[in-house]
């Protein structure tokens, strides 16, 4: 009898990547058990339910969470992510745990200085003293 729900080992992941990590990065992994003490009843399947923005995927069987295929993670347009993730284990009538992983992205040496004004205009006495 499915009779359990998927419980967490936390309740909140907390992990940060690059700006500039590649898809595939490994960013981190959650993990569930279900208290059924048979299969389908204590196979947990885990899913993305919001907040990736199509930056990052979850691999149903494990829970590892990684960086989507063709993501551009940039933090200077967003710096953080809030996921809300789901273990639903495969019990006849299926039972669903909740956790929640924030990612903090890092940043990198991405973005040339600017100045301002980009322009200075100054005028000098041609008979001024050396450091006056």
């Amino acid at each position: 009898m499915n009779d359990n729900t998927p419980v967490f080992n936390q309740t909140e992941y907390t992990s940060s990547v690059f700006e500039n990590a590649i898809s595939g990065t490994s960013v981190v992994q959650v993990f569930a058990t279900d208290g059924d003490s048979t299969p389908p009843s204590n196979t947990v399947l885990y899913r993305i339910d919001s907040g990736a923005s199509d930056k990052f995927r979850i691999n149903f069987n494990t829970g590892e969470i990684t960086v989507e295929l063709g993501a551009k993670l940039d933090r200077e347009t967003k710096s953080s992510y809030t996921l809300n993730i789901s273990a639903t284990d495969r019990g006849a009538t299926p039972r669903t745990g909740m956790c929640i992983v924030e990612i903090t992205l890092l940043d990198v040496n991405d973005e040339p200085p600017v100045f301002t004004p980009e322009v200075v205009t100054a005028r000098i006495n041609e008979a001024a003293n050396l450091g006056k």
